[in-house]
């Protein structure tokens, strides 16, 4: 049988193709006398313990799932809908991809790498809005980003980041304004009429998204596991760390001789890169040779 919990918010019925990687939101399907229903286990219902939980909810729907539906005759399922993220860029020196530039200058290179890391998390792009004067233009530009579901504001290197709080402030409640995070320690939490927004300083988006913002997305698109592939690897050079912070070093890991080797990157570099090095705090350096916590991205 089907059992549906109580409708919420942010569940929407889909239909089997388009409910693909979405989460289950509100069913949850319990083992049954009903003979000839395949579970991914290769059990019929009828010979799986009564009241067994065949898919629970927060299961992402892939292929098996898709199956188990139709056996069933669900031509439809509730799953979680899929967030919209409004990104917010700033910078009077920064240019659209497809603008000239000029000396003094950038692209807009932020809003294209969280665009791709939301898309990658499984949430959809809402509002994209480029503000130039950040103490004029940013209050206005959260408050247009209301319809998304979340804000992502990544603040250009000449911006101010208590600017941007005080924006933040303004329209909602702070939960905190800076983290013990390096690079990243700018980054910023505000709940704004329901809506989570997130402060990044540009040249930390990665890994403050990989650090805390990925993970808040997940928990929305009602998963269960948000957190990356972890692996232990052999630091290929030493790196010296601030001991206050904890450390997300942009990284190239790769299997060779049946163990993980990891490269360490600096900051501003992003060939090959696949994976971030996560250092706790209360560590002053990483011998070369040490072993290490290593996220995978890929």
């Amino acid at each position: 049988m089907v059992r549906t919990d109580s409708e919420t918010a942010s569940g929407v019925t889909l239909d089997l193709p388009r409910a693909r990687e979405c989460a289950i939101e509100s069913v949850s399907l319990i083992g049954s006398e009903q003979a000839g229903i395949i579970n991914t286990f290769g059990k019929t219902l009828a010979e799986s313990i009564d009241g067994e939980e065949i898919i629970s909810k927060g299961t992402v729907i892939g292929p098996s799932e898709m199956s188990m539906l139709a056996r069933m005759g669900k031509p439809g399922i509730a799953v979680r809908r899929k967030p919209k993220v409004a990104v917010i860029t700033t910078g009077a020196d920064v240019v659209e991809i497809v603008e000239d530039i000029r000396p003094g200058q950038v692209r807009n290179v932020a809003r294209y790498e969280i665009v791709g890391m939301v898309l990658e998390s499984g949430c959809e792009v809402g509002r994209l809005i480029h503000v130039r004067d950040e103490a004029s233009g940013l209050e206005k530009a959260i408050s247009e980003s209301l319809g998304s579901d979340a804000i992502i504001i990544a603040l250009g290197s000449k911006d101010s980041h208590e600017i941007a709080v005080t924006a933040l402030k303004n329209l909602g409640d702070i939960r905190f304004a800076q983290v013990r995070l390096a690079p990243g320690f700018a980054t910023a939490f505000a709940m704004v009429e329901g809506r989570p927004a997130f402060i990044v300083p540009e040249a930390a988006a990665l890994e403050s998204f990989e650090a805390l913002i990925r993970p808040a997305l997940l928990t929305m698109l009602g998963r269960t596991a948000v957190d990356r592939k972890k692996v232990t690897a052999t630091i290929s050079a030493a790196v010296k760390l601030d001991s206050k912070l904890t450390h997300y070093i942009r990284a190239l890991t790769v299997f060779e001789d049946g163990r993980y080797v990891v490269k360490p990157f600096d900051s501003h570099r992003h060939e090959c890169l696949n994976s971030l090095i996560v250092v706790g705090a209360n560590v002053e350096s990483v011998r070369r040779g040490d072993e290490v916590e290593v996220m995978m991205l890929a």
